[in-house]
């Protein structure tokens, strides 16, 4: 049940977010029909008022279409805004398999690369600073995990905001969104923390030079890097959770 002390806007999104993740994990399918306002009611412990614009909240992003006459239908995936922050968290945190890490880093190819390149176009001063500042934070907290990995991510999105162009630098939320979501596959050793550090100085410098097509290459091979990495971890999770407690085999 949610806390009536919430306003209803807030209780809307805690309901939106409730079912939007039933609805992109799988355990509503499309064509499914949303349970009625009464039953949700129940369920969530809220108002009709509450409930409706929750499944307003989730029309607007493509999860669902509501008919008066036939009830509140799930659409197919085709049909969601995965440019949605909200509908992309959900995904990630309902359902991150090998199919959606391939999805989230063919976005990052297409995306990023091309970020680099015209961020290298016309490095302003500010920028710079920011950039300079970014590897200093890699440097600072390479021995930090978490903040070690909230420094790369504000690395990435200070390149995608600063590319000059106003539409690839309003995605760099959706890039923030994808890039935290494969933070909990696993650690970095030092190994790969070394490499990484060299390879986000050597891109910086290529941005602030003014080596567009360098930036462009580096990003590209810093993101197809990154893939494989995560399908390592991926698999070895796999692996370990699939392996036979030897010690419970003994007793």
């Amino acid at each position: 049940m949610l806390h009536r002390a919430e306003t209803v806007s807030t209780m809307s999104s805690q309901v939106a977010r409730g079912l939007g993740l039933r609805i992109v994990s799988g355990e509503f399918h499309p064509g499914d029909i949303i349970p009625i306002e009464t039953q949700l009611c129940e369920d969530y412990g809220v108002s009709r008022s509450t409930i409706r614009e929750a499944i307003k909240n989730l029309s607007s992003k493509g999860l669902v279409s509501v008919s008066p006459k036939t009830g509140t239908h799930v659409l197919p995936p085709t049909q969601w805004n995965f440019f949605d922050l909200d509908v992309l968290k959900w995904r990630l945190f309902s359902k991150l398999d090998e199919e959606t890490v391939r999805d989230i880093y063919e976005i990052r190819l297409c995306l990023q690369p091309r970020a680099a390149y015209l961020a290298a176009l016309s490095p302003d001063p500010s920028f710079v600073q920011k950039l300079n500042k970014n590897i200093d934070s890699l440097k600072a907290n390479r021995q930090k995990s978490k903040l070690f990995m909230d420094s790369i991510v504000r690395f990435y999105v200070t390149i995608q905001e600063g590319c000059s162009n106003s539409m690839m630098g309003s995605l760099s939320g959706m890039i923030k969104a994808s890039i935290e979501s494969l933070c909990f596959l696993g650690t970095l050793s030092d190994a790969q923390i070394d490499t990484l550090l060299k390879d986000y100085e050597n891109l910086c410098a290529a941005i602030i030079s003014g080596r567009a097509e360098d930036a462009k290459d580096m990003m590209t091979e810093m993101i197809i890097l990154s893939r494989n990495t995560a399908f390592e971890m991926m698999r070895a999770r796999k692996t370990e959770t699939h392996r036979p407690n030897l010690h419970r085999q003994n007793q």
